[in-house]
């Protein structure tokens, strides 16, 4: 078992397993779970309500899901999970019951008082509680409900160097979650809990709307008119090397990339020699966009595309 925490550590893989286990707060709650068993628990639903039992008993799951799925609400709009007592403690007085369910909290450790600042034990677990009440929601409710969720984001661009990957936006403009991990989390919880209706009425919009920004795969005229369009850019060191990408993510790509489904940068070629120097902006000729792409990583990536149709 020992051996296989540290594959997971290094892969991060179960996603869901090494979230937890990278969280100081939660390390030895996984461990001792984890340890229980004697097995990798290779289900998202059943390894986080064994880790909820052990926080409330298993007698008060219905509590501890309620309890800290409001947590959730409370932070997810945050860019970190540390909240002020005024604002905590504001929060739940203006709900029914909301000073029990508070006082749960903090007497069973989920969540945690230091300096002035309340924060969740676990922000993965309590984005878990949030995602398993949504997927109990009634089918006909779940549109509204993604689109509020994952719908507000535009102008985000990818920025992608050796050893870094991130996100950009313009301050003028929304953001589903401004912490975009959480976001990814949160998307990947429920394409695991809410399979046929986040699929239904998200993930099949999002999918059809990339395939028709892509267009013909085999196309180049397509492809460079799709990559004009999210106006990316590589530059090159005087070796050839890629030193940095950059591109726009429209709505259906961000959805794609923070699910993990794929990645547009992963399509890019990261020596390129013929190039040596450069900066290829979306300006390029047909032929410098084509000098930048992996043939056979974009192909993937144009399947898996249209694997989700």
């Amino acid at each position: 078992m020992k051996e296989r925490l540290l594959e997971i550590l290094e892969d991060e893989k179960p996603w869901y397993i090494y979230e937890v286990l990278a969280e100081e707060e939660t390390l030895s709650l996984s461990l001792d779970t984890l340890e229980e068993f004697q097995i990798l628990i290779e289900d998202l639903g059943i390894f986080y309500m064994l880790l909820l039992s052990r926080i409330g008993g298993t007698d008060q799951i219905s509590t501890a899901l309620e309890s800290m799925a409001l947590l959730a609400q409370l932070f997810m709009d945050h860019g970190a999970p540390y909240l002020r007592e005024t604002e905590v403690t504001g929060f739940f007085d203006r709900l029914d019951g909301g000073r029990e369910l508070f006082d749960w909290l903090c007497s069973h450790g989920a969540l945690t008082y230091r300096e002035g600042w309340y924060c969740p034990v676990s922000v993965p677990l309590c984005l878990f509680c949030l995602a398993k009440i949504y997927s109990g929601w009634e089918s006909d409710e779940k549109e509204s409900l993604y689109q509020e969720l994952f719908g507000k984001s535009i102008y985000e661009s990818r920025f992608w160097s050796p050893g870094e990957i991130g996100f950009g936006h313009a301050d003028m403009y929304q953001l589903n979650m401004r912490n975009k991990n959480w976001e990814s989390l949160l998307l990947r919880m429920f394409y695991d809990l809410d399979e046929d209706d986040f699929y239904q009425y998200y993930l099949k919009k999002m999918a059809r709307e990339l395939s028709l920004a892509i267009g013909d795969p085999d196309s180049r005229t397509d492809r460079t008119c799709f990559l004009k369009e999210l106006h990316l850019t590589v530059k090159t060191d005087e070796k050839g090397e890629t030193v940095s990408i950059f591109y726009l993510l429209p709505a259906s790509l961000l959805a794609f990339e923070q699910l993990g489904l794929g990645a547009l940068y992963d399509c890019i070629l990261r020596h390129a020699a013929h190039l040596s120097g450069r900066t290829v902006t979306a300006d390029a000729s047909p032929g410098e966009m084509d000098a930048l792409i992996d043939p056979d990583a974009y192909k993937g990536f144009c399947e898996t595309v249209q694997g989700l149709l």
